[in-house]
């Protein structure tokens, strides 16, 4: 839905959906689905040059990792990590 919100202009509500959906997912104690809604949010900011944000985003999930490294959602993680430096 946040994809849709950006993709139509309301950032706004974009914003908001990416962080309801990283709380929910820490809420519910899902660290793949944290990292998912972590690496969609830090996109979505580094697109509009908040690239700060998106690392402080996606690094702290992204360092609780500690299996699937080989898994495209660990790995794209990763390489978006690496345009962020």
């Amino acid at each position: 839905q946040a994809e849709l919100f950006a993709a139509t202009g309301r950032l706004a509500e974009a914003e908001q959906t990416y962080v309801d959906a990283l709380t929910a997912a820490r809420l519910q104690g899902a660290l793949w689905l944290e990292l998912r809604a972590a690496r969609a949010f830090a996109n979505f900011l580094a697109a509009f040059g908040r690239t700060d944000e998106a690392r402080q985003t996606l690094l702290p999930v992204w360092q609780q990792m500690s299996e699937g490294h080989d898994t495209l959602d660990y790995v794209y993680a990763e390489s978006l990590l690496k345009t962020l430096e």
